[in-house]
């Protein structure tokens, strides 16, 4: 993929954040999802607010929409376009889903500026407490450790 289609799929992301904004669904974040071949498989934006899900950020619609069009919980060879540098959730999800490929407008420091909190997220995962965040307490649970060992004992799929 070339330089121009990169931007103009950068530019539909922006396009899918502009409408969701303008719908009050949420923040101003959209991406988009091809295939290997350039072929748009899913576009979504930010819906936080009009789903009440703090988990509804544009790169999560949009996997999910890719995932359910195609029947699969495995995008190989898929690319996303996204108007803003990934959040650690979201930055996971791609993960998970094994997106090969990230393209995004603005980072994490534009976002920061605005007020979102991907910084002190990041920074959160790297083990820096932080007020407003919640503590992790490990407590061991021998059934949980029993299911988990029984899972791999099954040879079930692992993703």
């Amino acid at each position: 993929m070339n330089k121009q289609q990169c931007l103009e799929f950068l530019n539909l992301a922006n396009d899918e954040a502009i409408k969701g904004v303008g719908n009050g669904d949420g923040g101003p974040f959209g991406s988009v999802i091809t295939n290997q071949w350039g072929e748009i498989i899913a576009t979504g934006h930010n819906c936080v607010l009009v789903n009440n899900d703090p988990t509804a950020h544009g790169e999560i619609v949009t996997i999910r929409k890719a995932c359910a069009k195609l029947a699969t919980y495995d995008l190989t060879g898929c690319t996303l376009f996204t108007n803003a540098e990934p959040c650690p959730m979201c930055a996971t999800a791609i993960v998970w889903a094994n997106i090969e490929t990230v393209y995004f407008a603005n980072t994490v420091e534009q976002t920061n500026a605005l007020g979102f909190r991907d910084g002190a997220l990041y920074a959160y995962l790297n083990g820096q407490m932080s007020a407003g965040f919640a503590q992790k307490i490990h407590l061991p649970l021998p059934a949980a450790t029993k299911l988990f060992e029984q899972y791999h004992n099954d040879n079930q799929i692992l993703y």
